[in-house]
This record gives C-alpha cells, structure tokens and sequence, in this order.
C-alpha cells in the first residue's frame, strides 16, 4: 500500500517535471524572440514570471499529492478501524459461544454435586433409619406403660 502511494507520488511529481518543461520551452521560445530585440530586462522578468509560474505548479502538484496522501491514509484507517471492528465482534462472538460452553459445563458439575451431595445425605438418613429400628422397637414395648407413668407424673 506504501509503494502504490509512492509511486502515485512519483507519477505526480513526473507530471509536474512535465510542466516545468512545458514552461522551460517557453521561456526558451520568448528568449529567442527576444534576443533580436537584446532587450534584457525585459527577458530577465519573463523569466522570474515562467520560474514563478513553475514554483506555483510545483507547490500546487505537491499539495494535491498530500491532499491525495492524506485522503487515501485516512480512507486506510477508516478501512483497518472497520476490519478491526469486524475481528472484535468476530472474537467476542467466539468468547460468548467459549463461555456459554463453560456455564453449561460448570452448571453439570454443580448439578452432580448436588446430586452426589443429595445420595450422600439419603444414605446417611437411612443409616439413621436402620438405627432406629431397634429403639423404636424397645419404646414400643413400654407404650403401655408410658401412659400410666404419664397419669402418675401429672398427678
């Protein structure tokens, strides 16, 4: 991208030479017009006119060549800025499908605790079940008793 500006700069600058030329011959066609009339001055100030002239060419080419520069730099970053643009949304759609993909699987984890967790305490209550067993048993020999033993404490 560097060496196309380049080179458009150069075609520029080639263009220019080209009218500095165009100029350089006219200054040379007066010359010879005015060397039959050996009228110095006058050849002198159409001299500084056609350097001027030429001067003024030269800057205007160098201005259009920066303009066009300048257009064409700021038509490159407004070109990286979108294509920027376009590989953040292209990378952050990728990270949000990355972690969608993490939740689902830390939620499934999560899930299997718990549900372990859930087994873990189950077991435990019917280990606590079976335990009871017995002591319900011994208890249920003395309900008829309990109620006897309760009339006599309340009395």
């Amino acid at each position: 991208e560097a060496q196309v500006l380049l080179e458009k700069q150069k075609i520029e600058k080639e263009k220019s030479k080209k009218l500095l030329k165009e100029y350089i011959k006219q200054f040379q066609t007066i010359c010879e017009k005015f060397c039959c009339l050996n009228d110095v001055k006058l050849l002198e100030e159409q001299y500084r006119i056609l350097v001027n002239k030429a001067n003024e060419m030269n800057e205007l080419v160098e201005d259009k060549i920066l303009i066009k520069a300048k257009k064409e730099l700021e038509e490159r970053i407004n070109q990286k800025e979108r294509e920027l643009d376009f590989m953040e949304r292209a990378r952050r759609e990728q990270e949000r499908v990355a972690i969608e993909e993490f939740i689902k699987k830390d939620r499934e984890k999560q899930k299997k605790g718990y549900e372990n967790k859930c087994k873990k305490v189950d077991e435990q209550e019917f280990e606590r079940y079976k335990r009871s067993i017995p002591l319900k048993k011994k208890f249920l020999i003395l309900a008829p008793f309990f109620s006897s033993f309760e009339e006599a404490v309340k009395k």
